[in-house]
């Protein structure tokens, strides 16, 4: 999601058929992903979790993420993203 925007985790819940959605720690963050805060990339199936995309960056040329990095950034097509992810839209 767009870095102005806040995830709405009762429709994150829904989305995933969860009983509850809660963001994780960092350490929670580390372990399932080995990236440490402000590292993890948009690839949910790299880890073993699905990935919600923002359908608002779909109209967007480029996005820009970290790349497993805080040093190291890349930009990509959203729709390529979302389609490698076959992603849920949030």
């Amino acid at each position: 999601m767009q870095a102005q925007k806040r995830a709405d985790l009762q429709r994150v819940t829904s989305l995933l058929g969860a009983r509850e959605a809660r963001l994780g720690t960092r350490d929670q963050l580390r372990e399932t992903t080995g990236c440490d805060f402000g590292e993890l990339p948009p690839v949910g199936r790299l880890f073993g979790i699905p990935l919600l995309f923002d359908e608002a960056l779909l109209q967007q040329d480029e996005i820009y993420f970290n790349a497993g990095s805080l040093t190291v950034s890349m930009a990509a097509d959203p729709r390529a993203i979302d389609a490698l992810e076959q992603a849920i839209h949030y």
